[in-house]
């Protein structure tokens, strides 16, 4: 197995944690549209339809690649799930850009490792493999909390809340009776 960073192991997910959530980020696009707007409307007196529509494309399009697309361009860090023992125990390692705000037009350059964020250990017997999704799932919303490495953002969690139902954790983990 090749080591990822400090994450020895074998990986079982990777959590994008985004800027904002995607309706944020549609409402911060509507602002940006109201602007075009606003800076076309005082030079379209007297200007046809089609050519005010021309300007507010233009305008748009200069304003919109200034805020980045969404998913990928508004990712400011990631969460690698591995199993790396000893025994039944998940750990999460977070990667995060360096800055620590990131404005509406921020670039991104390289992800610091920032280290393992979380350890979830499950020794219970007869753990579920319900209880067991739950208790990831917790353990990586409780990231983004307050004071802790993702503050304030937006874990993806789609992909895992649809794949962690039909996963056979208790095998996966060697949680076997």
């Amino acid at each position: 197995m090749k080591n990822i960073g400090s994450s020895w192991g074998e990986p079982l997910f990777e959590i994008a944690i985004y800027r904002v959530a995607p309706e944020r980020w549609h409402n911060e696009l509507a602002e940006l549209d109201a602007q075009a707007w606003a800076a076309v409307d005082p030079y379209a007196d007297g200007l046809p339809a089609e050519s005010k529509q021309r300007h507010f494309a233009i305008l748009q399009e200069q304003l919109r690649s200034q805020i980045g697309h969404f998913p990928y361009g508004q990712a400011i860090g990631w969460l690698r799930l591995v199993h790396d023992g000893p025994g039944p125990v998940v750990k999460g390692y977070a990667y995060k850009l360096p800055q620590r705000q990131f404005q509406r037009r921020f670039r991104q350059s390289y992800f610091n490792e920032i280290g393992k964020v979380l350890e979830v250990s499950f020794s219970t017997p007869g753990i579920s493999n319900e209880e067991i999704a739950e208790m990831l799932t917790v353990d990586i919303v409780d990231t983004t909390k307050r004071g802790q490495v993702f503050q304030g953002r937006w874990p993806d969690m789609a992909a895992f809340n649809k794949i962690a139902p039909h996963t056979d954790w208790r095998t996966l983990l060697g949680l076997l009776e």
